[in-house]
C-alpha cells in the first residue's frame, strides 16, 4: 500500500535462567523491550523504514559459585536501524 505507516510495540520476558544459573556470556534477568518503526512508500518500487527498540535487560546479577561476579545494572540497549525494500518486478 502507498503512503506512510507506523507500529508500536511492547514485550515482556521472564528471565531464561535462574539467578544461580547466570553466567556472563549472556548476563539478562527479567527482559522489558519497547519499539517504534515508520515506513514510508517512497515509489512502486521502493520502501523506506527506520525503527528505534529500547531494551531492558534487567540487574542480571551473578552469583559468586561464577568465574564472574557482580551485576550488570543498568543494563540496557538502544537499537536504531534503518531499511531499504527494493520490488524490481513492480
Amino acid at each position: 500500500s502507498d503512503g506512510f505507516e507506523m507500529q508500536f510495540g511492547v514485550a515482556y520476558d521472564s528471565s531464561p535462567v535462574d539467578d544461580e544459573d547466570r553466567r556472563a556470556d549472556l548476563p539478562v534477568d527479567r527482559q522489558i523491550r519497547i519499539g517504534t518503526s515508520a515506513s514510508w512508500q517512497h515509489s512502486k518500487r521502493l520502501r523506506i523504514g527506520l525503527y528505534i527498540t529500547y531494551m531492558d535487560l534487567g540487574s542480571a546479577e551473578l552469583g559468586s559459585s561464577q568465574f564472574f561476579e557482580g551485576d550488570f545494572d543498568p543494563n540496557r540497549i538502544f537499537m536504531v536501524g534503518a531499511n531499504l525494500h527494493f520490488y524490481p518486478g513492480r
